[in-house]
């Protein structure tokens, strides 16, 4: 199992969350962020472990332990996420972003657009591929890809809705995540986007 630091600004979720990941992103202005080791994936009655890697320019990764990508309108983060099954037998997994949460930085100036109602969900596009399958998300606004009429706290945004991975193999999940710099104006200054958790399960 790979342990993972969670970047938290709430309680993390446990219930059936697999690999907790917390990302957050102030507009236009640092905000605190504080790492906490314990991220633990935790894959129930299948057996696979996790990486998590970062890149500026989709061709050197790092591998990182948090996600916080860039708050420049344009600039695109890019994030791997290789899952390896440890088993004797193919599992089918399937990958998800949970629960999102709007908010303000730690000592925002404002907090005026958070209280007009403004979330970053409306102008982040996220880009989805992965390396076994053809399943993908291409640049589609984060708002966009959550189901209608549900609280996006309690929602969530498919990576990879089903992939079978044989034995010993690895599959690489591709995201990134992009402010359009023709969406966002002042108005969309001092917010905070969390996600609560990045999880990969089996897939029923």
């Amino acid at each position: 199992m790979a342990r993972k630091r969670l970047m938290l600004s709430i309680v993390a979720l446990a219930a059936s969350a697999l690999l907790f990941v917390f990302a957050t992103f102030a507009w236009w202005q640092v905000s605190d962020i504080v790492n906490v080791e314990g991220g633990v994936v935790n894959v129930g009655d299948i057996d696979v472990s996790t990486t998590l890697y970062e890149s500026d320019d989709y061709v050197v990764f790092t591998e990182t332990d948090e996600i916080a990508f860039h708050t420049v309108p344009g600039a695109t983060t890019y994030y791997k996420l290789s899952v390896t099954n440890n088993s004797n037998v193919t599992v089918d997994i399937k990958t998800a972003l949970s629960g999102f949460l709007d908010g303000y930085p730690a000592g925002a100036s404002s907090t005026e657009n958070y209280a007009a109602g403004q979330s970053l969900l409306d102008v982040t596009y996220i880009d989805i591929t992965n390396s076994l399958t053809s399943e993908n998300i291409n640049y589609t606004l984060m708002r966009n890809l959550l189901p209608s009429g549900v609280d996006p706290a309690q929602a969530s945004i498919t990576l990879i809705s089903s992939i079978p991975l044989p034995a010993g193999e690895t599959v690489d999940i591709f995201f990134s995540f992009t402010i359009g710099g023709e969406l966002a104006g002042n108005d969309y200054q001092n917010l905070r986007l969390d996600i609560v958790s990045l999880d990969v399960q089996a897939a029923v």
